[in-house]
């Protein structure tokens, strides 16, 4: 292609674009090139302004359509987030310390499996899962303390 081109962006970086100049075959022609894929569409016109045109419409069907993608999928996160129970900061650090003691004790057996595992590895991630329990421990007993008090 012969010259520059000029053009629009979407809201995913898709790129409409048209030739400034006349091409060999004495017309214009314009692109959309999909960011994502890297397809590219190519159409010829007469005028300038078709081909300018041409872009600057599905330019704005595209932008459209991803408005409305995004409007919905905030709106499908607001649903699912209002769904959600609402957790004091003492449960989630329980809900945390318990996921902690989890990925510890994968790790341990992760050790335990190979042939030449450090022995100070496993004992720091059993040192690490023994203070989560305590940590879960004293978490469970004032959440516990809580519901029978009501404070």
């Amino acid at each position: 292609m012969i010259g520059t081109h000029k053009g629009y962006r979407d809201k995913y970086e898709n790129i409409y674009c048209w030739y400034t100049s006349k091409q060999d075959d004495g017309k214009y022609h314009a692109f959309i090139r999909n960011k994502r894929s890297g397809k590219k569409r190519t159409r010829i016109f007469g005028k300038k302004k078709t081909a300018m045109r041409w872009c600057l419409t599905n330019c704005r069907k595209a932008i459209e359509i991803q408005n409305k993608a995004i409007t919905e999928t905030k709106r499908k996160k607001s649903v699912k987030e209002a769904k959600k129970p609402q957790l004091t900061t003492r449960q989630i650090a329980f809900k945390k310390a318990e996921n902690k003691i989890k990925h510890y004790r994968k790790l341990q057996d992760k050790c335990n499996r190979k042939i030449k595992s450090l022995v100070t590895r496993q004992k720091t991630y059993q040192k690490k899962i023994n203070y989560h329990q305590k940590r879960c421990n004293s978490l469970k007993s004032s959440l516990v303390w809580k519901k029978l008090t009501g404070n």
